[in-house]
């Protein structure tokens, strides 16, 4: 099962409502144990870095006029992460009066400095037409290309989304193929499924090749995929291309349950009807043990290797 179901700028973006806040940690103990008045000292005396500091110190706490003064402090000295969540502040009216235009502004200002996510961010502006004068999918792709090459992650999953489907840009799977293999690279766990799929089904002309796409499956699922655990499971069930290993296939749709899939349920039913007990138990056991970003077991102690 390949993930391209959402658009990859219009059904992306998130400022019709409230948008999430991700604050930064920048403190290597809890804020609770920061000598605010050392870092309000240096803030004072002008460093842009104990401003930014200030600035997620007050934010945490729910301080939002604080903080909003001093990451605007911070900003006007081109603190790139300040910039960036001023962008946020305005787009999500959290502090202040929600202000698209702003919010462009200062996202732009942080891309200058080659803030990925603030780039992704003018990306998702120019989708909905949020403090520009017309939505536009083209100039939104420039923005993401953009924040694609600056190194962010969701950016150059969605060029990879935009390429296959060919929004906003001529459909093109090499380009998918170079943008979803940045994305995995960087532990993009869809980017990472959706490429195991290309290399092993050969789409858009890729050349086949499962000795690359297995690899990629396994990552997925390690990273938290539930539809690459049953995408592999369903190999493991056939033995098509992997060795046929019905307690692995089990313990993958297991995996697949626990991360939220619903194929994964009648999965499991069916694999225990074809299981003895002591199969079940060990499937169970290594099911219940995996946890996200841990790797699957390759082996299984009570299938004939």
């Amino acid at each position: 099962m390949m993930h391209t179901a959402r658009s990859a700028l219009v059904a992306i973006a998130i400022f019709g409502g409230a948008a999430s806040i991700p604050i930064a940690s920048a403190f290597a103990q809890n804020p609770a144990q920061i000598d605010v008045v050392a870092l309000t000292k240096a803030a004072e005396q002008g460093s842009a870095e104990a401003q930014n500091k200030l600035g997620i110190f007050y934010l945490e706490n729910r301080k939002f006029a604080e903080a909003m003064t001093w990451y605007l402090k911070a900003a006007e000295q081109n603190h790139p992460e300040a910039q960036f969540v001023l962008g946020l502040l305005h787009a999500s009216g959290s502090g202040t009066k929600q202000d698209f235009s702003k919010s462009l502004d200062w996202f732009q200002q942080a891309s200058r400095q080659g803030h990925g996510e603030a780039t992704y961010h003018v990306a998702l502006q120019h989708s909905k037409g949020q403090g520009v004068p017309r939505a536009s999918i083209q100039t939104a792709g420039e923005w993401m290309l953009l924040a694609a090459k600056q190194g962010y992650v969701n950016a150059q999953y969605d060029m990879g989304l935009m390429y296959i489907l060919g929004e906003g840009v001529p459909q093109n799977y090499v380009n998918t193929i170079h943008w979803w293999s940045k994305a995995a690279d960087q532990g993009h766990a869809t980017a990472a499924n959706n490429l195991a799929l290309i290399y092993d089904e050969g789409r858009g002309g890729a050349p086949i090749d499962r000795e690359i796409a297995i690899p990629l499956f396994r990552k997925a699922v390690a990273l938290g995929n539930s539809d690459a655990a049953i995408n592999l499971g369903v190999k493991h069930v056939k033995g098509t291309v992997v060795q046929q290993n019905h307690v692995l296939a089990y313990v993958l749709f297991k995996i697949a349950s626990q991360l939220g899939s619903k194929d994964g349920p009648p999965s499991v039913k069916r694999m225990e009807a074809m299981l003895s007990d002591a199969q079940i138990a060990e499937g169970r056991a290594l099911a219940s043990s995996w946890v996200v970003g841990k790797p699957i077991p390759t082996t299984t102690k009570t299938w004939p290797q």
